[in-house]
């Protein structure tokens, strides 16, 4: 991150640097580097923050389902795939492993709405297959990754979890020398790569890029929920995206009409559950 910073530091100078041509230009361009460094030392403080507080909260609450080792990769995954940036926090600052943790300690990881009685047949197999005595000529369906019908497991998504976890882990250690969360930035993305290509050979239920969707679709639900549910913290990920949660203008002074029909869109402070549970917004 730092260096990113100093990349963009070096890089508004130079635009600086060029505009010697004008005498107005210079301090024009001095005050919009000014402005984005004390942007950028904003964010780095909001992040700062963040992280402090993800030490707080995991000294004060523990987890309910990762161990220690599942913590380690669970977070560095988070960081990968989400990293932080000079443009805010990613998944690790937002807290999305505490969202993780308390959905594989509830109904998820327990795959509480999902049918767990066999016979479990793997998709996109071509026939002949024989399944309970009955013999299938064209094999079984064709399904998506994302599909429910791809789930073919006699186990819950918190064991699912346990076992994609534990492949991934020793895939690394064989194919790039060192445990998940030990590995360099762009190591991490060449494995997570690998997943999505269903390149290792050792996972055994689920599948490399089961188990990456799987992987995927959580940290993007942790980094984007709302805080209520865990993850995105200090709503990070609603600022950097300019989603107003549930404020609907109320609490600035506006209506719903007035906002509809404005020459130019107004970016909205973001409002979460808690704020209407506390009286912040005009639904409560």
């Amino acid at each position: 991150m730092s260096s990113r910073r100093n990349f963009i530091k070096v890089g508004a100078a130079a635009v600086a640097g060029a505009a010697v041509a004008s005498a107005v230009e210079i301090p024009l361009m001095t005050t919009q580097v000014q402005q984005k460094d004390q942007a950028l030392q904003q964010k780095e403080q909001t992040i700062t923050q963040l992280q402090s507080q993800a030490e707080e909260t995991s000294r004060l609450t523990g987890f309910l389902s990762l161990t220690p080792k599942q913590r380690e990769m669970v977070e560095a995954i988070a960081e990968t795939m989400i990293p932080t940036d000079n443009n805010g926090a990613g998944a690790k600052e937002a807290g999305v492993i505490y969202f993780i943790d308390r959905h594989l300690a509830g109904s998820y990881g327990k795959s509480g709405n999902m049918y767990l009685q066999g016979p479990f047949v793997p998709p996109n197999q071509t026939g002949p297959i024989t399944v309970e005595g009955q013999t299938y000529p064209k094999g079984t369906i064709s399904a998506r990754i994302n599909a429910g019908t791809g789930y073919q497991y006699p186990f819950t998504l918190k064991e699912y979890w346990r076992r994609g976890l534990e492949y991934l882990d020793a895939y690394s250690r064989s194919a790039y020398g060192g445990t998940f969360e030990n590995l360099e930035a762009d190591q991490r993305t060449l494995v997570l790569q690998d997943l999505w290509d269903n390149k290792p050979t050792n996972f055994d239920g689920p599948t490399p890029r089961e188990f990456f969707y799987e992987l995927h679709d959580m940290m993007t639900a942790g980094f984007f929920t709302d805080p209520l549910y865990g993850g995105n913290r200090g709503m990070v990920s609603w600022e950097l995206t300019g989603y107003a949660g549930t404020n609907d203008g109320a609490s600035e002074g506006f209506t719903l009409p007035q906002l509809m029909v404005m020459d130019e869109p107004q970016r909205l402070k973001p409002m979460s559950l808690a704020d209407i549970q506390q009286g912040g917004s005009s639904h409560a």
